[in-house]
């Protein structure tokens, strides 16, 4: 009886159980029979694309990442993994082979819901999911489909995080300050957020009537990482205005994404020798604090040096040296329309926002430019030609408005050079004797040739 029972049972669930296993094999792609794979019409399989696939994530670059199904949409994980080859044995034509490599997960990097289409897309900006960003490197991708793992999509090698050495600092200039009682200026520039600054300063000093090297002064300082730029440079002051589409190299421009975000400006107070040319420039190198420090290839996480300001303090003496005076001597003017042009550009170059009245009021409309530079001034002389402090005799003797104006009639100073590069004309002055005594006689040859 018991045997006639169990017959009919199975009889009754043959059907029913038939049925299950078609829709299991439909749904979910279970192969029936053991090392079979997925039928073709239903495996996952996948087209990817990377775009780019060498990026710059320090400069807020992303790789998208573009992929599709065939069977069905899929829920998907992206990870960065490592691959080993994965035997496989031949299988009947209508089943699918599963993806030749067994893969490791080294970093997950994203995860993209099912949704209701096949095709998808995922930006990577270089982190995994807990938000920490990978090392410089080329990395092989793996696009997992759920439900389907042993079908994932790779691309071998496939991606490439790059950050390349930061700029050079840009745009160093020396604030004005006249006041008598600072000798100290301030010196500017912009340089990447996460930096160190090494300031340099070289001078060039006037021994005698030449000019030599002199002392070589080195400032450090940092410039901190922070995530406070904006696109639009308002968190910038002086500097807003300025270019800066070209600053960065290989950078990822974007209308969501601006150079001005990862500039930031720095300031240190200097105390600049008196009367000498300050050669400045600066070099920077990432913090080992910014994640975006290279610890692989130290290198390229330092910039080469920037381009050279060159100024140089001017004390005014108590004796009324005028401003046209300054450019005859720092300018080597030699006519009344450099000599004017000269002296506005130190007025210029030496107004502070506070000023009452501009300093560019210092030249008659006659080209003369005789008024004095109030005592004890501190200016700053932009780009000088000489380095050295004017003495009142040099100032009576070689710095006169007739003499500056036509400069080509009278003996050039000791310190002027004595060949003119753009005339030719050869200036020679030498004491043959000296007599000493209460009324010291000198006598001196001075010879002024110029070229037909």
């Amino acid at each position: 009886m018991w045997r006639n029972l169990r017959r009919k049972l199975r009889q009754a669930f043959k059907p029913a159980l038939s049925l299950m296993l078609a829709v299991t094999v439909l749904l979910t792609g279970i192969p029936i029979l053991p090392g079979f794979g997925v039928s073709k019409v239903l495996a996952a399989t996948t087209g990817i694309a990377i775009d780019p696939n060498h990026f710059y994530p320090v400069y807020g670059g992303y790789a998208r990442i573009k992929w599709y199904y065939d069977d069905r949409p899929h829920a998907t994980t992206l990870e960065i993994c490592t691959l080993t080859p994965r035997p496989l044995e031949p299988l009947p034509p209508e089943y699918e082979t599963p993806t030749p490599y067994y893969r490791t997960t080294v970093h997950t990097i994203g995860s993209v819901p099912q949704g209701g289409d096949k095709d998808y897309q995922f930006d990577w900006y270089g982190k995994d999911t807990s938000g920490t960003l990978l090392k410089a490197g080329t990395y092989t991708l793996c696009i997992v489909p759920s439900g389907a793992e042993d079908y994932f999509g790779y691309v071998k090698d496939g991606v490439t995080i790059d950050n390349p050495a930061p700029p050079a600092p840009k745009y160093i200039r020396v604030d004005p300050d006249k006041e008598p009682a600072n000798g100290t200026h301030t010196i500017r520039g912009i340089a990447e957020r996460g930096t160190r600054v090494t300031l340099q300063i070289r001078y060039t000093k006037r021994v005698g009537v030449d000019q030599v090297p002199g002392d070589v002064e080195t400032y450090t300082f940092e410039v901190p990482f922070d995530n406070n730029g904006k696109d639009n440079g308002s968190h910038l002051t002086w500097s807003r205005d300025l270019p800066m589409h070209d600053y960065f190299e290989k950078f990822p421009h974007r209308e969501d994404n601006k150079p001005q975000k990862y500039v930031r400006e720095w300031a240190f107070p200097v105390k600049l020798h008196e009367y000498e040319i300050a050669h400045i420039s600066a070099s920077v190198e990432r913090l080992e604090t910014n994640p975006y420090f290279n610890a692989e290839q130290p290198e390229k996480n330092k910039s080469g040096m920037s381009e050279i300001t060159k100024v140089l303090r001017y004390v005014a003496p108590d004796w009324n040296i005028n401003w046209g005076a300054l450019a005859g001597y720092y300018y080597k003017a030699d006519s009344a329309s450099m000599m004017k042009e000269g002296a506005e550009k130190i007025a210029w170059d030496n107004v502070e926002p506070d000023d009452a009245e501009p300093l560019v009021k210092v030249c008659t409309d006659d080209q003369k430019c005789l008024l004095p530079v109030p005592y004890k001034w501190n200016l700053i002389i932009q780009n000088p030609e000489l380095a050295g402090q004017i003495s009142q005799l040099e100032f009576q003797v070689d710095l006169s408005h007739e003499k500056i104006a036509n400069r080509n009639k009278y003996p050039k100073p000791l310190w002027w050079d004595p060949i003119n590069l753009a005339t030719g004309d050869f200036d020679f002055r030498h004491t043959n004797m000296t007599v000493q005594g209460a009324m010291p006689l000198e006598f001196t040859i001075t010879l002024n040739f110029e070229s037909p």
